[in-house]
C-alpha cells in the first residue's frame, strides 16, 4: 500500500536504481470506462499503480471528472468487493479516493464510499493497515485522512466550492471543520476567504479549533463584501451573534477591533441582535474594551453618539482587571501618558464629565502628539540633510586630491609612456576600488541632498503623508548607503598609498572596516524600533536611546 508519508512516486532499490511504477495500458483504460470485467482474474489489485501511486480507484474516479456519463459506482463497488483496502490506499500525494472525489464534487461517489467505509470488516482493516482503528471509527478515520498539505476531504469540497459534498461530509463528522491544513487555514476560514456564501450560510454554526465560526471569520475580513456577509449570515441565524470563540469574544468584540470597517460592522449587528452588547469575553471586556483597545476614537465617539443607552451603561463597567473602557485606552495607548487616575474615570458619569468631554480632552492630547512627532521628523530631516551634504562634500573633494597624487612634467617620458596629470596609482587595485566607491557615495549623497530638498516643494495633493514619508526614508537610505561607501573608499585609498608596508597597510583596513562592526552594535543597542512606516497616518515614532 502507498502511504501518505511516501515522498514521491520513485522508488530505490539496493542498487540505487530508480524505479517507477507503471499500470498496463489496457488495465488504465479499464479504469478509466469501469470495466470491471478486466479486473476480475487480476490479483493483488493494490500493487496496481501509475508513476503518481494512483490505484485504479484513484483513476476512474479522477476519469468521471470528465467522463460524459452520470457518477456511476458500479465500477467502484466491483473493485471495492475485490479489494476492500483500496478503499484507504493512498498515492504518492496522500491523497485518498475520498479527496479526489470531494475535489471534482463528486457527491454520489463521495456518499458510496463513506457507506461502503461502515461495511468494512475487521479482516479488512487489517489488509488496509488500520491496527488500533475500530470499525466503528473507519469512517472517521477515513475523512481525516490528510495529504501532503494536510488537506482534508473537506478542505478540497471547501476550495472547490462542492456544497452537496460539504453538507455529506459535515453530517457524517460535525467536528470535522476544526482541523487545519499546512497553510494553517481551516475549511471555515477558506469558505470565508473565497466568499462562497453558499457554504457559509450552511456552516453558521460550525466551529473551527479556535472556537471561531463564520460569522466570526467575516468580522475579521478585509474584503469589500465584508459587511454583505456579515448582514446575510446574520439574517441566516442571529443567534450566531452570540457565539464565543475559545478566549470569550463575539463577533462584536472582533468586529469592534476591525480597523478597516469595524464601525459598520458594529452598528450591523446591533441592529440585529440589540442586546448582544451586554456579552462580555473571558477577561471581562465588554464592546468599549474592545473599541479603546484599536485607539479608535471615531469609531468610539460614532457608537456612543448613535447608541446612547450602551454608551451609559458600559462606559463605567470594569473587567477582570478593574478598568473601565477608557483608563483600558490609556494602558494600551501609545499617544497617551502611561499613569492613569483611574479614579477619575470611574466616577458618577454625570457628576464627573460628559462623553463629549472626555473625547474632547482625548483629542486634544492626541493633536499635541502628533505636533510632537512632526517636530521629532523635521530634526530628523534637517540632521540627514546635513550628513548627507557633507559626505557629498568629502567625496567630491577626494575626488581630486586622489591618493598617491599625479604624473608631473619631470617624469613624462621616462619609462613607460605617461600622460602628464593623470594618477599615479591609476593601476593599482586598491586604488581603482577607491575611485569607484567615491564615485558611489557622491552620486549616492548628492541624490540623498537632491530627495530632502525635493520633500519641501513636491509633497502635495491626498497622498503628501505618504509621499513625505517614502521620500525621507529613500533620503535616509541614500546617506547611509554613501556613509559606507565612504569608508571603504577611505580604506582602499589608504591601502593603495601604504602596499608597500603590509602590516601597516592592514592594521588601517582592520582600524577602519571597524567602522561597520561598531556601527552594527551601537544601532543594536539604542534604536529598539524606528517606524517611519505608519507616520502618514501619524502615529508615534518610538525611539530608545
Amino acid at each position: 500500500m502507498a502511504s501518505a508519508d511516501q515522498p514521491n512516486s520513485q522508488e530505490t532499490n539496493n542498487n540505487n536504481v530508480i524505479i517507477i511504477t507503471r499500470m498496463d495500458s489496457k488495465l488504465f483504460k479499464a479504469a478509466i470506462n469501469g470495466e470491471i470485467q478486466v479486473f476480475k482474474n487480476q490479483l493483488q489489485h493494490e500493487q496496481l499503480l501509475t508513476p503518481e501511486k494512483n490505484t485504479v480507484v484513484h483513476v476512474n474516479i479522477i476519469a468521471t471528472k470528465t467522463s460524459t456519463h452520470n457518477n456511476t459506482t458500479t465500477f467502484l463497488e466491483g473493485i471495492l468487493e475485490m479489494c476492500p483496502q483500496l478503499l484507504l490506499q493512498t498515492n504518492a500525494r496522500g491523497e485518498s479516493p475520498l479527496h479526489l472525489a470531494a475535489r471534482y464534487g463528486h457527491d454520489l461517489i463521495v456518499e458510496f464510499l463513506i457507506h461502503r467505509a461502515k461495511l468494512l470488516e475487521p479482516s479488512d482493516l487489517e489488509k488496509a493497515i488500520l491496527g488500533g482503528v475500530d470499525s466503528s471509527e473507519v469512517v472517521q478515520h477515513m475523512m481525516r485522512l490528510r495529504n501532503k498539505e494536510l488537506d482534508t476531504a473537506l478542505h478540497e469540497a471547501v476550495r472547490f466550492n462542492h456544497l452537496k459534498v460539504v453538507r455529506i461530509l459535515t453530517r457524517e463528522d460535525p467536528h470535522f471543520t476544526y482541523l487545519a491544513n499546512e497553510a494553517d487555514e481551516t475549511p471555515l476560514y477558506m469558505a470565508v476567504g473565497a466568499e462562497y456564501l453558499d457554504l457559509l450560510l450552511d456552516l453558521t454554526k460550525q466551529a473551527d479549533k479556535d472556537g471561531l465560526i463564520p460569522l466570526h471569520h467575516a468580522v475579521m475580513s478585509t474584503s469589500s463584501n465584508t459587511l454583505e456577509i456579515v448582514k446575510m449570515l446574520l439574517e441566516k441565524d442571529e443567534s450566531s451573534a452570540y457565539f464565543k470563540d475559545k478566549n470569550g469574544s463575539t463577533a462584536l468584540h472582533i468586529a469592534a477591533s476591525n480597523t478597516f470597517k469595524g464601525y459598520k460592522l458594529v452598528k450591523e449587528i446591533l441592529s440585529k441582535c440589540p442586546d448582544s452588547y451586554e456579552v462580555v469575553d473571558d477577561k471581562g471586556r465588554n464592546l468599549l474594551h474592545h473599541v479603546a483597545r484599536t485607539q479608535n476614537l471615531s469609531s468610539f465617539k460614532l457608537i456612543s453618539d448613535h447608541f446612547p443607552l450602551i454608551s451609559n451603561y458600559l462606559l463605567n463597567r470594569k473587567d477582570n482587571e478593574g478598568n473601565t473602557p477608557l483608563p483600558h485606552m490609556h494602558a494600551t495607548s501609545t499617544w497617551y501618558p502611561q499613569k492613569v487616575d483611574t479614579m477619575a474615570y470611574d466616577l458618577d458619569y454625570n457628576e464627573y464629565n460628559s462623553r463629549e468631554q472626555i473625547l474632547s480632552n482625548a483629542k486634544k492630547r492626541k493633536i499635541e502628539r502628533k505636533e510632537k512627532i512632526r517636530a521629532r521628523i523635521a530634526n530628523f530631516r534637517e540632521s540627514t540633510l546635513v550628513a548627507a551634504a557633507l559626505i557629498a562634500t568629502v567625496t567630491f573633494t577626494a575626488g581630486f586630491t586622489l591618493p598617491g597624487g599625479y604624473i608631473s612634467d619631470d617624469k613624462v617620458g621616462h619609462g613607460k609612456q605617461q600622460q602628464q596629470g593623470s594618477a599615479v596609482l591609476r593601476n593599482n587595485t586598491a586604488f581603482q576600488v577607491f575611485i569607484i566607491t567615491d564615485t558611489i557615495a557622491m552620486v549616492l549623497s548628492t541624490t540623498s541632498v537632491f530627495v530632502n530638498l525635493f520633500l519641501t516643494i513636491a509633497s502635495f495633493g491626498e497622498d503628501a503623508k505618504e509621499e513625505f514619508v517614502s521620500n525621507y526614508i529613500m533620503s535616509m537610505n541614500l546617506a547611509i548607503f554613501a556613509l559606507g561607501f565612504m569608508v571603504i573608499a577611505f580604506v582602499t585609498g589608504t591601502y593603495a598609498v601604504l602596499s608597500l608596508s603590509n602590516a601597516l597597510a592592514i592594521t588601517i583596513c582592520v582600524i577602519g572596516l571597524s567602522f561597520f562592526v561598531l556601527l552594527f552594535f551601537i544601532t543594536k543597542s539604542k534604536f529598539k524600533r524606528v517606524d517611519f512606516t505608519n507616520f502618514g497616518k501619524l502615529k508615534p515614532v518610538i525611539i530608545v536611546g
